[in-house]
């Protein structure tokens, strides 16, 4: 029996898909001509939220290039000031992150790691793709307004299900160390937060933070003007019409043909596993949190438990 075999479909289709990507990683380490000029489009979303999916999907519509998770620790060796998840409001000076940030959306910024899914000679737009950007969505938006910003929201019981399965615990600490945003969000020290218990409970919450600050900034971004706009995964995937929305404001093409691969799964997305059992408290604690932060709107249909 083979060692695939043994480890069960999930490892086979990990294997195959390691496999596959060899040749276009090895593509990606030679030269190539990046021509998008102003043509950016940013990405945003926690993580496991489909911002992968919806950078791909937009880069083949648009024949652009993604940078992958350039403010990824795998991308930024020995920028020890940057701190994971960093809060930055509007008007925060913050001139290492401008010259971070002035790098990956002017697109000088070429490496291994954000270019690993890039394969064409030449691109004609931009499409930068973070699940750690959620934080500086507004300052974003002031010191790069001919980018267009993209913030994607996915039910937070899928994404908790997702992060746990693949092994993401993440900390509510990386919140709460940083004064402005313990000043700026008084929710942070509400017993809901405080008194969380377990993973779960934890990577729900870490949902809500993030999205609600992102959402805070993409609205007051978008009343001076900024090119942002906010949408739900599972709309996105399951309206075609909604989907081209999200195209149009991209400014990318709406044909067919930037709508042919709309079903399929990003590069990153796993081997489909059996169900993920969800409990009714687990479910109700889920509401609350996203009844407390504001967001019911991006909690998805689902059967009652």
């Amino acid at each position: 029996m083979s060692d695939a075999k043994l480890a069960g479909p999930g490892a086979a289709g990990m294997i195959g898909r390691h496999l596959r990507a060899i040749p276009r990683r090895l593509r990606a380490l030679l030269p190539f001509h990046d021509s998008a000029n102003n043509k950016v489009v940013i990405v945003l979303g926690t993580g496991r939220s489909g911002t992968t999916w919806l950078a791909e999907q937009l880069a083949y519509a648009m024949r652009g290039r993604i940078l992958f998770e350039p403010l990824h620790p795998a991308a930024n060796p020995g920028r020890d000031w940057m701190l994971n998840r960093k809060y930055l409001r509007a008007g925060d000076p913050a001139p290492e992150w401008r010259t971070l940030l002035d790098a990956i959306v002017f697109g000088t910024l070429r490496n291994r790691w954000t270019d690993r899914f890039n394969s064409r000679f030449v691109y004609r737009a931009r499409v930068v793709k973070l699940i750690r950007g959620n934080l500086i969505l507004g300052w974003l938006a002031r010191n790069y307004p001919e980018a267009r910003l993209v913030l994607v929201i996915r039910d937070p019981v899928d994404v908790a299900h997702s992060q746990l399965r693949g092994g993401w615990p993440v900390e509510i600490e990386r919140f709460t160390c940083q004064p402005e945003m313990m000043v700026d969000y008084p929710i942070l020290r509400s017993e809901l937060v405080t008194h969380a218990e377990g993973q779960f409970e934890l990577n729900i919450l870490h949902w809500a933070i993030e999205n609600r600050v992102a959402l805070d900034q993409l609205a007051l971004a978008s009343s001076q003007g900024a090119k942002a706009e906010v949408f739900a995964y599972h709309v996105l995937r399951d309206e075609p019409d909604q989907f081209r929305n999200f195209l149009a404001f991209c400014n990318a093409p709406t044909n067919d043909a930037a709508m042919r691969y709309l079903r399929r799964p990003s590069k990153v997305s796993r081997a489909k596993p059996n169900a993920t059992l969800t409990s009714k408290s687990q479910i109700d604690f889920a509401m609350r949190v996203a009844e407390a932060f504001e967001l019911t709107n991006y909690v998805a249909p689902r059967p009652n438990v």
